[in-house]
């Protein structure tokens, strides 16, 4: 049984003599043992690569800034007091979320594998990979109705060019001239444009009962939606970089429009003070604290899969230092710039766990990949129907709140992180070899990772010892306290708790 170094790649023109050389007196270094490989896996074909560094680090911007930076980041900021709000999410962010960014890019790099292969070295935990997938999956099915509504609303706007827009009306019910939803004397004023959004839009029933009802053009929606993502990923990850290159940059055109077109109304300035003053009061209470940590968790994708699916495809040497330190921060900028970017990268996570899961298909795969998405895309139309119906807004929320909520992503990230503290070897039958690793195992990854970047990690080895663990155990103590309220039905909030601990 022949030993090698983890990192050489079939593109690395070091040599395993040479390797040997610098690292014979080095014995920190990561080594795994090569089993004899069968004929028939010899001929299976490399994995696919990125096409160039950029298609890397465009199509992970393009996962990493999602509908979030739009929907919910200004929703948590508004609550939350602002600028209360922004400050201890860019705290998080830095000690945190980039870290745990870094560990997850190095998991799916050095092993070639996605979410769920890239956990070979401990097989007992590949359920975090399942896990992740199945996050990802539900991720995707409500993602894409949020763009389903969005483009129903699109189609609304220009079906009236010259006409009264069908939401144009002030306060039609109870009072008028009143611009907005408030209560008074007991009795609610709904706007023209909530209206319009609740029967147009939704369509929505008062219970769930509506699940017998579809809505219609939510259903067409729904299907060229999914049309446009089988289109978007059904010729792999080269493809998918092509696409990314619109959607990680052409929002930002608009986004910027909107913004000099704010500034400029009367009464801005009492808006910017808002979102950057920060109120002390507000500042010191776990509030804001908590669900800026919860959110960082959406904004770096932390526990969808998605980020060892997207690394994976990157040789197993590549310099990934300057990847993270643009894509963590342009993350940062661009939820408190409250942009958005389309969303089809999510489900290259499922694709990837699939593929890397069924070895066979590698054989095969430029043939099957096309019928792969196909069965894919069709099981995610046909999960995302429920949505469509009267009901389909409560079904949307319980997705929301409980099966991609806050508690599972932070269950996976302390599985996560202990994991590869604690259990990092090249296999799991390492633990019973006579010469073991001089080394703690996750001290050994965070050397790995240092020879690649050929950079000193202590900072980041600091925060996964002492401080990321601080903070998800913090979080998962209170992670109930804090949750939204939604007005849904009592049975199926309990149904829900039942499939969240349930994933």
């Amino acid at each position: 049984m022949a030993l090698t170094l983890l990192l050489p790649s079939t593109e690395n023109k070091t040599s395993l003599a040479e390797l040997d050389n610098d690292t014979k007196n080095n014995s920190d270094l990561l080594i795994i043992p090569q089993c004899n490989v069968s004929s028939e896996e010899e001929k299976l074909p490399v994995r696919e690569t990125w096409p160039t560094k950029c298609d890397y680090l465009v199509t992970t911007l393009g996962g990493l800034i999602g509908l979030g930076s739009i929907w919910r980041f200004p929703y948590l900021a508004f609550q939350n007091g602002g600028a209360t709000f922004v400050i201890p999410y860019v705290i998080i962010s830095l000690l945190c979320g980039i870290p745990l960014l870094m560990m997850e890019t190095a998991l799916g790099q050095f092993s070639s594998e996605g979410p769920v292969g890239c956990w070979n070295f401990a097989p007992a935990m590949k359920g975090i990979g399942i896990a992740s997938v199945l996050i990802s999956f539900s991720g995707a099915l409500y993602y894409v109705m949020i763009m389903v509504w969005g483009g129903i609303y699109l189609v609304h706007s220009f079906a009236t060019i010259g006409k009264q827009l069908p939401w144009s009306d002030n306060a039609i019910e109870n009072l008028a001239g009143i611009n907005s939803t408030l209560q008074f004397s007991n009795q609610s004023v709904i706007t023209s444009v909530e209206k319009f959004w609740n029967d147009s839009i939704l369509n929505k029933s008062h219970d769930l009962s509506g699940l017998s009802t579809f809505h219609w053009p939510n259903v067409v929606g729904l299907f060229v939606m999914w049309c446009i993502i089988y289109f978007c990923l059904w010729k792999g990850i080269k493809l998918t970089s092509r696409v990314a290159v619109f959607t990680a940059f052409f929002p930002y055109i608009p986004m910027i429009a909107l913004f000099i077109r704010g500034i400029t109304l009367e009464g801005s300035w009492y808006g910017l003070q808002y979102y950057l003053i920060p109120d002390v009061k507000q500042l010191l209470s776990s509030k804001a604290w908590t669900q800026a940590a919860g959110h960082v968790l959406w904004a770096y994708g932390i526990g969808w899969g998605i980020i060892p699916a997207l690394s994976s495809y990157n040789r197993p040497d590549y310099n990934f230092f300057n990847d993270i330190l643009i894509t963590g921060t342009t993350s940062i900028l661009t939820n408190i710039f409250s942009g958005f970017v389309v969303f089809p990268v999510t489900c290259e996570s499922v694709l990837t766990g699939a593929f890397d899961k069924i070895s066979g298909l590698r054989k095969k795969k430029k043939k099957l990949r096309e019928i792969i998405v196909a069965i894919y895309v069709l099981i995610s139309f046909l999960c995302g129907l429920p949505m469509c119906t009267k009901a389909g807004f409560y079904i949307f929320n319980l997705f929301d709140s409980y099966i991609c909520g806050t508690l599972p992503l932070l269950i996976i990230c302390i599985i996560e992180l202990f994991t590869v503290l604690f259990c990092y070897r090249t296999t799991l039958s390492s633990w019973f070899e006579k010469r073991k690793p001089n080394a703690w195992p996750g001290k050994l990854f965070i050397r790995h990772i240092s020879e690649v970047l050929k950079r000193n990690l202590t900072f980041i080895w600091i925060c996964w010892l002492f401080i990321i663990p601080i903070w998800l155990f913090g979080m998962l103590s209170i992670a109930e306290a804090f949750e939204p309220p939604h007005q849904q039905p009592l049975l199926a909030i309990t149904k829900c708790h039942v499939l969240k601990l349930f994933i």
